[in-house]
């Protein structure tokens, strides 16, 4: 256990300090350097993987049983109403084929408490159709990410809250469409020479934002045409991205070979398999067809993209102006001179006047929900009324997140899931515990 011993720090990656995603507001002070990360037994920091393991090597050296194949199914009850256990079915993980029908009950009896860490519902489409707002692509979230708690929680009264709220992401629409549990999230987009257009051919968002901003450009309602212009973006990149930041997704290193990419010589070439692209899917229904100026205002976006490029200032979506726009672009740049000296903005390039260039369609998608039962500060989960359920904790994606809509740097989610998670840790040990 002492080889994975985890530490906490000040973290940086890649030589540079992790900036906050709004450290353009005065509040923010800090603004850089303040991400905490994992080290291991000789001092290299390390991500959740390497967390996982310290964990884990914790749990051995200390003769805690971690269960896989355990699903929790109801929350068990005394008649005072308190929680005092969890009814789970099991099925056994070292047999593939088992099925639920196979799986067996067992009941686990709880002296202190229940903490619930078990994610959100990103994972099922019923909830997610009936509690979002507007369609999400697929994400990252866990196949098990299914609303199992909040499902559960009905049983106590639990308030809710958040339940329209995701962390927000935006990923490959046509990869979502053929293969909807893959991996689907792209944090940010490393370079400076590419861009976003919608359905009208049109920049609709700063492509360098952060992807809990960014995604919500995607959701943008517009009730005269009653249409999301923007619900699918059409990401633009010239050989001088490709070649230098191509690093496999969203753009691949190479990009002949990905089903989601449309390459062309030209600019006019590769507007039109865009267009020949979108005619050939079923899925694109009213609503979300080009319109029919979509390659010409294409092609005089790229050209306005280019002014501001060279002039080194963004005056529709202001790219390049937070700290976050320029740290989080450079890397893995192969050039050896960056930003170039005829770059004022380094997060924009000018598109090349020469081809080839390439074409992708994204969309919103979610790491995962972050609406569920309501908490107080100690992780209680708490009534309609507002009395906390006595033995019933939550913490991380499967509760109402505590901070709303915030998502101040990254790892933010296993930030509250850390913080709640020891609050309700702490309280159910040093409470009196439930009643028989």
């Amino acid at each position: 256990a002492a080889k994975w011993a985890m530490q906490l720090i000040y973290g940086r990656t890649d030589g540079q300090l992790n900036v906050d995603y709004q450290a353009q507001f005065d509040e923010d002070v800090l603004k850089e350097g303040g991400t905490l990360c994992a080290l291991d037994a000789d001092g290299n920091q390390g991500g959740g993987g390497l967390l996982i393991e310290g964990y884990q090597a914790w749990a051995e050296a200390n003769e805690l049983p971690v269960l896989l194949g355990h699903r929790a199914e109801r929350l068990l009850l005394n008649d005072a109403g308190e929680v005092i256990g969890i009814e789970v079915s099991v099925t056994d993980t070292a047999t593939p084929e088992a099925t639920p029908a196979a799986s067996t009950v067992q009941t686990f009896r709880a002296r202190k408490g229940v903490i619930f860490g078990s994610g959100g519902f990103s994972q099922d489409k019923d909830l997610m159709h009936f509690l979002m707002p507007g369609p999400y692509y697929g994400g990252c979230g866990a196949p098990t990410n299914e609303g199992d708690f909040l499902k559960m929680s009905s049983a106590v009264n639990a308030k809710l809250g958040n339940l329209y709220q995701v962390w927000r992401n935006e990923g490959l629409w046509e990869q979502n469409l053929a293969s909807p549990a893959a991996y689907n999230c792209i944090w940010y987009y490393n370079g400076d020479s590419f861009l976003i257009v919608n359905r009208r051919g049109v920049r609709f968002t700063n492509e360098h934002g952060n992807y809990q901003d960014r995604n919500l450009a995607h959701l943008d309602w517009l009730g005269t045409g009653a249409t999301w212009d923007n619900l699918l973006g059409f990401l633009i990149w010239d050989t001088r991205q490709q070649e230098n930041w191509a690093s496999g997704f969203p753009m691949p290193t190479d990009p002949t070979t990905s089903p989601y990419v449309v390459i062309g010589e030209t600019l006019e070439e590769l507007a039109g398999k865009i267009v020949e692209r979108m005619a050939s899917i079923p899925q694109v229904t009213k609503g979300m067809e080009l319109t029919d100026d979509f390659s010409e205002t294409m092609i005089a976006e790229v050209a306005k993209f280019n002014e501001y490029a060279r002039a080194g200032v963004d005056p529709d979506f202001y790219r390049g102006l937070s700290l976050y726009d320029r740290a989080w672009n450079a890397f893995p740049a192969k050039l050896t001179e960056w930003p170039s000296p005829d770059q004022p903005n380094d997060s924009m390039y000018p598109i090349s006047d020469t081809g080839p260039y390439y074409a992708t369609i994204v969309a919103a998608s979610a790491v995962d929900t972050s609406g569920g039962p309501v908490i107080n500060e100690y992780g209680q989960v708490l009534t309609w009324e507002g009395e906390p359920v006595a033995g019933l904790y939550g913490a991380g994606n499967c509760v109402a997140c505590p901070s709303f809509n915030a998502y101040w740097a990254g790892g933010a989610t296993l930030g509250h899931a850390h913080t709640w998670g020891y609050a309700a840790a702490k309280h159910a040990h040093e409470s009196a515990g439930t009643s028989e």
